[in-house]
């Protein structure tokens, strides 16, 4: 490998590092929903809801001073559903669930009133959640092991190709599947029930309507995404340098009369 294009190898490894950083980000950060939930007497402020794929916050405003809330997920992977709770612990999380899974809605501990009920209430798909975890746990896996193979790839070419440049492009690719793949997926079960169904029972239940959208941690794993195809380019430029770059001179013995530039 010329001396001259390690440079394209390095920025594959600072872009691995930032995309790590979105990744880590996506699942540390609490916007992957951002929803307002209002009520029917149009004379109540709306409330507003955010999470993430763990964790979030319920903020009541109806009554003029904010009630923030925390809410974290609970799943039932057997009935293959889960929901946001604002319970402190996980067995009254569990209880919550699992009660008005069974029909029977219980004194909630985030309500602030005692209006009109609606027991329809819709839960986040639990293949769709856990999928969507298990492929960000792998694009940051893919995207260690492409920072890790940027710096080796620098200063040594290894002989095994998947631990080379060629090796390279097969991580970067793979990674960047499994953020496509997430964003798909995710954003499917978004715009077909998160949109307007929000998984949290206090909305459900006693709010007249839901609006959602995605919020910035969604996105994080885009330009997640985005950083591993810029790789891909990168290293496709890489490529072309090297194929088209002219040969070394080569000196004709045969045909240079002076013999004595050949003594040094």
């Amino acid at each position: 490998m010329a001396v001259s294009y390690h440079i394209y190898v390095f920025a594959t490894f600072l872009l691995s590092c930032l995309s790590i950083a979105f990744l880590v980000g996506s699942l540390a950060t609490e916007r992957w929903l951002e929803a307002e939930a209002r009520w029917a007497d149009s004379n109540r402020r709306s409330d507003s809801i955010n999470y993430g794929l763990f964790k979030g916050t319920f903020v009541a405003n109806s009554f003029g001073t904010p009630n923030i809330n925390r809410i974290e997920l609970t799943c039932i992977y057997g009935k293959n559903i889960c929901g946001y709770s604002c319970e402190n612990t996980a067995e009254k999380r569990l209880n919550e669930i699992t009660s008005m899974v069974n029909g029977i809605i219980p004194s909630l501990v985030c309500e602030s009133d005692t209006g009109s009920r609606n027991n329809d209430i819709e839960w986040l798909n639990a293949g769709i959640f856990l999928t969507t975890v298990i492929l960000l746990g792998l694009a940051i896996v893919f995207s260690t092991l492409c920072a890790g193979l940027g710096v080796y790839n620098t200063s040594i070419a290894p002989i095994n190709p998947l631990l080379g440049v060629f090796g390279l492009y097969i991580w970067h690719g793979c990674s960047a599947g499994c953020d496509l793949l997430a964003l798909i997926i995710w954003g499917a079960n978004f715009d077909i029930n998160l949109q307007r169904d929000l998984a949290f029972p206090f909305t459900e239940i006693f709010h007249e309507s839901r609006t959602a959208t995605v919020g910035y941690s969604y996105w994080f794993v885009f330009a997640s995404m985005l950083c591993h195809i810029v790789c891909e380019v990168l290293l496709f430029v890489r490529l072309w340098r090297i194929r088209t770059e002219p040969p070394p001179p080569t000196i004709n013995i045969d045909t240079n009369t002076d013999n004595t530039i050949f003594l040094y």
